[in-house]
């Protein structure tokens, strides 16, 4: 009976002994698992944050892109904006003004129309004179004057209103039109030509 007791408290023992070892090492495991799951999730929390990131970013292209497109496909015209800014900023009338633009272009003479009235609204008085053909330009309108004092005015004029104008070097409608020399020589006339639209890259 004694070995039998005895044999009782020593196997008690060891497997009290065991437990209190699987108990450490099962809090052990645990506290691990559980710094290594905080780990994870800090590490999966920041990679979430540089998706989100990264994918406003990536929409804020692919907005700026649909911008872009939506100013290729609408045609160009004298928005209320400048329309406002030319009529508090013109100070000196030209004598008249001849807005010269392709006969063949619909979004060009579309354009040129829209200054035209812009300009008459102004109470400037505005002729138009077709060119046969297509005309190249470096930008969307080109001023010139035989006054280089008010071709120079009104390239200021028309880049605070936010155009996208440029100086005419030359009178390049005289060959197309014949007369175009006359319309501007010596009586402080001023004459826009109406390019056609230019590629988007040009026009950032």
């Amino acid at each position: 009976m004694e070995n039998i007791m005895a044999w009782s408290v020593k196997s008690a023992s060891l497997i009290y002994t065991i437990s209190q070892v699987c108990t450490f090492v099962a809090a052990t495991v645990t506290a691990v698992c559980v710094l290594s799951m905080w780990k994870a999730s800090d590490i999966l929390g920041k990679d979430s944050d540089l998706r989100i990131e990264e994918a406003k970013a990536q929409a804020a292209q692919a907005n700026e892109r649909a911008e872009k497109i939506k100013k290729t496909i609408k045609w160009r015209e004298v928005s209320q904006e400048q329309y406002e800014k030319l009529k508090y900023t013109i100070m000196k009338k030209p004598s008249f003004v001849i807005i010269l633009t392709s006969s063949d272009d619909p979004e060009s003479i579309y354009y040129a129309k829209s200054i035209e009235n812009a300009l008459i609204e102004l109470g400037i008085e505005v002729g138009r004179f077709y060119f046969i053909g297509s005309q190249e330009t470096s930008s969307d309108i080109e001023v010139y004057s035989d006054d280089a004092t008010l071709s120079a005015y009104y390239k200021s004029i028309f880049e605070g209103a936010n155009f996208n104008v440029a100086f005419s070097e030359r009178t390049p409608w005289a060959e197309k039109v014949g007369r175009g020399a006359a319309f501007t020589s010596g009586v402080g006339g001023l004459a826009i030509v109406v390019g056609p639209r230019l590629p988007p890259g040009f026009q950032d």
